[in-house]
């Protein structure tokens, strides 16, 4: 249901009365009351937050030559469905891609064999759907902790068993949940079918899976991991992998009033792979020394968060170069572009710093 004038001119006054989209007014406006959110409404909101460039301001303080020189640079922020958000979580998912293949000796890995009737299953996907009744809100809040004592309910039963989980919004707003699990300790027994005149596998053991859930469990056996691995980037990039994007824009809407994580695994899920991923954030740079034994001291200073008009910037660029000047007035690539700005600071945008 789309919203009407007092909403729209409700939502409009939060938006440019500040000049910022927040998540706190979308909570306060649309979860209000604890009724049902309008859907439109949220969705409408969500995409004026997502699409609102703003960049994280960080300036580089560093002696050289006995002077403090300083060095200032704008990096667009991440935001659930932007570009930059997207370009993230597809280079994850390659990553994760490209360790596979370098660990196992070619492009893919198959659990089992296709012409394998009865397989031996240990990885299965699996959809964790909501009755599509009571409360929007409650669904949302209750499903986490839900989610929760099922995977607690289903490692008594088969040992330790790790995760890659995803949400995704039904058009009515309730939520399901989509798993690709492997069982560490136990195989399941796997059956070959038909379904659309394709081949699928099933396991025999889904009533288990059903009893520690209320509503209704999709079980497959999964073949091979690159199939699975795109079908959950699409989830995760655009909410959904049914190529309807008002569906997948709920989705990110409601992950985002909800505060809920698109994509979630676990720590043991390819260990190896974390423990690299580990290794890598991990690991710290040593400062350069001086030939006198001492050392440069380097600070990085968080000046704040900017929207991108302020900074003279238009978000095409991630990542810029910016000139501190303290005349109160911003202006990109030295084009005369200049924009009434803050008496405190303002800034000279000058060249592109690659990503």
């Amino acid at each position: 249901m789309a919203i009407d004038n007092l909403q729209s001119a409700q939502i409009n006054s939060y938006l440019y009365d500040s000049g910022k989209p927040r998540l706190g007014w979308a909570r306060s406006f649309f979860l209000a009351g604890r009724s049902d959110p309008d859907l439109e409404g949220l969705k409408n909101f969500y995409r004026e937050w997502r699409d609102f460039d703003e960049f994280v301001v960080l300036q580089r303080q560093f002696e050289e030559f006995r002077q403090t020189k300083r060095k200032t640079i704008a990096v667009k922020c991440s935001k659930r469905g932007n570009d930059v958000y997207r370009w993230r979580t597809k280079k994850r998912f390659q990553d994760l891609r490209v360790f596979l293949s370098l660990n196992k000796k070619k492009a893919d890995i198959e659990f089992f064999n296709f012409n394998d009737v009865r397989p031996k299953v240990r990885v299965v996907f699996v959809t964790l759907t909501w009755i599509g009744q009571g409360s929007i809100i409650e669904a949302w809040e209750r499903v986490s902790p839900k989610f929760n004592k099922w995977i607690t309910r289903m490692r008594q039963k088969f040992g330790r068993i790790s995760y890659i989980r995803a949400w995704e919004a039904t058009k009515r707003g309730y939520p399901h949940v989509h798993l690709l699990l492997y069982f560490h300790d136990c195989e399941l027994q796997g059956f070959r079918t038909v379904d659309n005149g394709e081949f699928i596998w099933r396991v025999e053991e889904k009533p288990e899976f059903e009893a520690c859930w209320d509503a209704f469990v999709d079980v497959r056996a999964v073949r091979t991991f690159s199939s699975v691995l795109r079908y959950l980037q699409k989830r995760v990039l655009l909410g959904t992998d049914k190529g309807d994007q008002e569906v997948g824009d709920l989705t990110l809407a409601l992950c985002w009033i909800f505060r809920k994580r698109s994509f979630a695994m676990s720590k043991d899920f390819l260990k190896g792979l974390f423990d690299l991923i580990s290794h890598l954030h991990n690991s710290k740079k040593k400062i350069q020394s001086r030939l006198d034994r001492g050392y440069v001291k380097e600070v990085w200073v968080f000046l704040g968060i900017f929207p991108a008009h302020k900074l003279g910037l238009d978000g095409k660029r991630w990542c810029v170069e910016l000139d501190w000047s303290m005349g109160g007035s911003a202006r990109e690539g030295g084009r005369g572009n200049r924009f009434a700005g803050s008496p405190i600071w303002g800034f000279q945008g000058v060249s592109p710093w690659r990503v």
